[in-house]
């Protein structure tokens, strides 16, 4: 029952007279499902938003924050195919069964891309992520999670990056190595949110700033030894560590 079987079906396998497997719940004081993971054709924790108290839990607010979509009753995660073992842990994370799902995705009449998404539906879990701010079309209206502890804030940001920042190249150094600069994009409160908190806790002060023609915010930072305090900062960022060589 734990494991999702129902208890008509424990009935069926076990062989025993309808209503079996209830009785013994009831009797045992076994806590019971909802009628909403009762009727679930895929299991969920659906408590997981519920309270943010884990690195795990923050990282997937961040990314969600930024790079996913949101409904009234779930949420979906898409990202390319070749980061398709991060929706894996996420699978693992919120303890669903649902399948992955990989698509291609048609940039232009020239280009594809592949993809692969993981949706999750739960009246429970979409109420959870409401009351932490998430709401559909929520590009410019979602904001940094406050009231978290540092190394969780960490985690979030970290999530964060994850959709919506990146290590660019911009150009070579006179030794011939690439010239790199860190950028995190997104709407005004969440990039001055983790301009500023990269500011309080690592002095480094870079002001957000976006184009007349672009409703987008963004935060660079082009110092090499910025880059590297704020990937040992973070210390989340490990595909950064492995291109900063740190």
């Amino acid at each position: 029952y734990t494991s999702g079987l129902s208890t008509p079906k424990i009935d069926e396998l076990l062989e025993l007279k309808k209503g079996s497997a209830l009785a013994i719940l009831i009797s045992s004081n076994t806590k019971r499902r909802s009628m909403s993971a009762s009727h679930r054709k895929y299991l969920l924790d659906e408590t997981y938003f519920d309270v943010i108290d884990t690195r795990e839990k923050a990282c997937l607010c961040g990314w969600l924050a930024t790079d996913g979509t949101i409904y009234t009753d779930g949420f979906k995660l898409s990202i390319h195919s070749n980061d398709i073992k991060q929706l894996e842990k996420i699978q693992g994370w919120i303890k669903t069964t649902r399948p992955i799902k990989s698509y291609e995705s048609v940039v232009d009449k020239y280009q594809t891309r592949h993809m692969s998404e993981l949706l999750c539906t739960s009246k429970h879990v979409g109420e959870a992520l409401r009351n932490l701010g998430f709401t559909p079309n929520k590009s410019f209206t979602v904001k940094p999670q406050e009231n978290l502890s540092l190394d969780l804030m960490k985690a979030y940001y970290n999530g964060a990056w994850n959709g919506d920042g990146g290590l660019c190249k911009s150009g070579k150094n006179q030794d011939g190595s690439s010239r790199m600069y860190l950028l995190f994009v997104g709407n005004e409160c969440m990039v001055t949110g983790f301009s500023d908190f990269i500011k309080s806790h690592l002095g480094i002060d870079r002001a957000p700033f976006k184009y007349s023609y672009d409703p987008v915010y963004r935060v660079t930072y082009h110092r090499i030894q910025d880059i590297k305090a704020i990937s040992n900062f973070m210390d989340y960022f490990q595909s950064l560590k492995k291109v900063l060589d740190i």
